[in-house]
């Protein structure tokens, strides 16, 4: 299993820890930490994920192709919001300048800005999808058609773990969560792979799959969703 720093998580190496005491001592921040809790569950192996809503999986001998839609039920909503916005922007915009307002028109720009948003946010919702492709050199994530950040591609060859993190949110409509998969490279670096997903089954399900087309064993990691 990877042992990672308490502090700035990144996996420590066999000669920093002394499993008597269950200390180790972090290379890269020079953090001295006790990880006895990161040994609790080192023999509860994940259930596996049945295939989830809203991902699609291809399999063939040279690779595997990992779908993922980015539609979710909150879209709907937000779809009549944005509807509204942009609705009552541009009658504002339309008037102003008929009228000859042009200061008035200017000054909405703020709210302009903001319908923009919320209309790339939504079609982005209806229509994108990432795309994971995984074969025994590399690994590499898309996001379209709609332009979008998130792409990347890494060498397959160097992954020796990959986990799932949930992220927890407080606001006044209460708590969220979304969820986030890394891969840990053989000089113990910490690369996030896919972010924001609201889903916990599906980053788990894409974990597992990645793990067994490259033939890594799971093995538990600090901060990752609990088994």
């Amino acid at each position: 299993m990877q042992i990672c720093c308490s502090q700035c998580n990144s996996s420590v190496p066999a000669n920093n820890i002394d499993l008597n005491s269950k200390i180790a001592k972090c290379a890269n921040c020079n953090s001295v930490f006790n990880f006895k809790d990161q040994l609790a569950g080192i023999f509860e192996k994940r259930a596996d994920i049945t295939l989830p809503d809203g991902v699609s999986i291809r399999k063939d001998i040279l690779g595997m192709m990992i779908t993922r839609r980015w539609f979710r039920r909150s879209i709907l909503f937000l779809t009549l919001f944005t509807l509204f916005w942009d609705g009552v922007v541009l009658s504002i915009y339309w008037s102003s300048i008929v009228s000859g307002q042009y200061n008035t028109a200017m000054s909405g720009s703020l709210h302009a800005i903001i319908g923009i948003f919320l209309t790339y946010y939504v079609l982005t919702g209806y229509f994108n999808k990432t795309y994971i492709s995984v074969n025994p050199q590399s690994i590499s994530i898309r996001n379209g058609p709609i332009p979008a950040l998130g792409n990347k591609s890494i060498g397959a060859r160097d992954v020796r773990q990959l986990y799932s993190k949930e992220n927890i949110q407080s606001s006044r409509r209460g708590i969220s969560y979304t969820y986030d998969l890394y891969a840990i490279n053989s000089q113990g670096k910490h690369a996030k792979l896919l972010s924001g997903l609201e889903n916990a089954e599906q980053v788990l399900y894409i974990e597992q799959q990645m793990e067994s087309f490259l033939h890594i064993k799971d093995e538990p990691v600090s901060r990752e969703i609990p088994r």
